[in-house]
């Protein structure tokens, strides 16, 4: 009897339930993954944007002082009850203040007003690259807060769900010569360092700034800024918060 050997051989095949098995295996895979890879990408882009910011807008201080002289000599007060005359006039805002000395050297593409989860506004000043800034207080423009991805909705978040997670401080205010603004004092915009004592510990765990949050320590973050220009602009290793948007 005559017998065909090439249809005697058995091709191998996968069975269907072997093929779920493998697809429920790659899915598992990939839902532990792509959320560290996320947030892996997320810190790229803020850390990027946080030194970008950081050198513009320096760079914007520094050609302004070319047209309206140093920057002891500007105007950081808003209310004049508080300080008397150091102001341009009684009208003067933060938005004002900002169009004379700063905006015509940054490349602000939008102004848009948010409301604050408490119910106060604020100006978001948005830049080229997607990220904006705002300042906090509306007698005082020496503290500014950069969202690097999203600001609108890091405004959503309260306070201390956003603050060194999708917002981070800076401080421009080079004219109090107070011990509590010596890091700040003659200089351009630096991360947040009012009050610092110059050690890492306080960056961590100050009870007011410090970037250490859990269920001890609900602390306000504002340090955080400062905790990643120590590490060359990156987030450290044992950076205390999730960064996400």
């Amino acid at each position: 009897t005559h017998v065909d050997m090439f249809h005697d051989i058995r091709k191998p095949a996968f069975t269907l339930a072997e093929i779920l098995i493998t697809l429920g295996v790659i899915g598992i895979v990939a839902a532990m993954t792509l959320p560290m890879l996320a947030e892996n990408y997320q810190r790229i882009v803020m850390q990027t944007r946080l030194k970008k910011f950081y050198s513009t807008f320096n760079q914007a201080i520094l050609r302004s002082v070319e047209v309206n002289g140093p920057y002891d000599g500007w105007v950081y007060f808003i209310n004049p009850d508080l300080v008397g005359g150091n102001v341009i006039d009684n009208y003067v805002t933060i938005s004002n203040v900002f169009d004379l000395y700063l905006r015509p050297y940054l490349n602000v593409i939008q102004t848009q007003q948010v409301i604050y989860t408490n119910g106060t506004s604020v100006n978001l000043y948005y830049l080229s690259d997607g990220s904006a800034f705002s300042y906090t207080s509306a007698y005082f423009n020496r503290t500014i807060v950069y969202y690097p991805y999203k600001p609108v909705e890091c405004l959503r978040k309260g306070a201390w769900d956003r603050n060194g997670v999708c917002a981070f401080y800076f401080t421009f205010y080079p004219i109090d010569k107070y011990f509590h603004w010596k890091y700040h004092y003659g200089k351009g915009l630096e991360p947040l360092m009012w009050r610092w004592d110059g050690s890492i510990e306080m960056l961590y765990d100050d009870d007011t700034n410090g970037c250490r949050q859990d269920e001890t320590k609900q602390n306000g973050g504002g340090f955080c800024t400062a905790i990643i220009q120590q590490n060359n602009w990156e987030f450290p290793k044992d950076y205390p918060r999730k960064i996400r948007y």
